[in-house]
Order: C-alpha cells, then structure tokens, then sequence
C-alpha cells in the first residue's frame, strides 16, 4: 500500500516537470526569450510592463534580468529611514520594510509603509531601459503624490521627477546620474 502512495507522488511530480517544460516553451515560442514563465502575480507587481521590456530588448537593451545595483539598495534604504522615522510604529508588526520581488525586468525593490498601506507598497524601485543614454536607469514609482519633503528627499538621492506619467496613480522619478559618472565615483 506505502509503495502505491510513492508511485502516485513521483507521477504527481513528474507531470508537473512535463507541465513545466511545455509551458516553458510556449513562452519561448511566443516572446523569443528563454527563461522562466512570468507567473500571474506578476501582473500584480511588476513595476515595467511586459511590453515595454519587449520594447526594450528590441532597441537593444541587455538580456532580462537587469540587476539592481548597490545604490538601488542604498536609496530605498534612505527612503525607509525616512518614512520610519516620520511615521512612529507602536508595534513591530507595523515596521517599514523594503522587499525584493521579482518584475517583468527582473528584481524591483518595493517600500512598505504597514502604517499607510498593509497589502500594497508606497513605493517601488526598478531598473528600466533609456534608449536615449543606452543604459539602465533607476526608476522610482510612488503610488500617489510626493510631498514636498519627500521630493527633496528623492532629489538628494538623484532622482528627478518624470513629467509623463505611465498611469495617473503614480508618481514616477528617474536617476539623473548616468553610469558613467557613477562608475567614476
């Protein structure tokens, strides 16, 4: 009876692999790109869409995943402290915390502020193609608008604000420092 059981788990396991590896290449087929299947929370929270990544590829972007850098980290880091200490948390459970989370891009940085918001964050950080410069930039996405302190907050990390906005919910703020002047420093 046990080895009934057994031979039910690895069938289980082994159809799932079988799933995968088809699914896998329907997307290969469909985007041209090798890799992992977006999975449906994707849509939820990734910060690029998956057409304008495709885009980006188009016009010569590197491979997807583009990786986050040090002072990625570093300014969500300064924007934590910022709303930590701007709003008082009586317990831990309402902590700022900045979590990494997986985009059409790949990785993005997202700010929760458990006093503000408990299921969305208040902020994401991803890295986006500039066609213009041919290098990724950083960009800061505000979900709703910046006060003036916050926005000189964001300016003194390097950050400007982008005047078109890609959904009128966001406040979206580019990094003005380009990566050579970054790598120089």
């Amino acid at each position: 009876m046990l080895w009934l059981g057994g031979i039910a788990i690895v069938s289980c396991v082994s159809l799932l692999w079988i799933l995968r590896r088809v699914r896998r290449s329907r997307h290969v087929i469909s985007t041209g790109i090798a890799g992992e299947i977006p999975s449906e929370s994707i849509n939820d929270i990734s910060m690029l869409s998956s057409k304008s990544v495709q885009q980006s590829l188009a016009a010569g972007a590197p491979p997807i995943p583009w990786m986050l850098r040090k002072d990625d980290r570093e300014s969500m880091a300064a924007l934590a402290a910022y709303f930590s200490r701007a709003i008082p948390t009586p317990t831990s459970d309402g902590r700022v915390t900045v979590r990494e989370t997986v985009g059409y891009g790949g990785p993005q940085l997202e700010l929760y502020v458990p006093v503000l918001s408990t299921k969305s964050p208040v902020a994401a950080l991803a890295r986006s193609w500039d066609s213009e410069a041919e290098d990724l930039e950083a960009l800061l996405f505000f979900f709703g608008s910046v006060n003036q302190r916050l926005s000189e907050i964001v300016a003194k990390l390097g950050f400007e604000k982008q005047e078109e906005a890609q959904k009128p919910y966001l406040t979206v703020f580019r990094n003005r420092r380009r990566f050579a002047r970054q790598r120089a420093g």
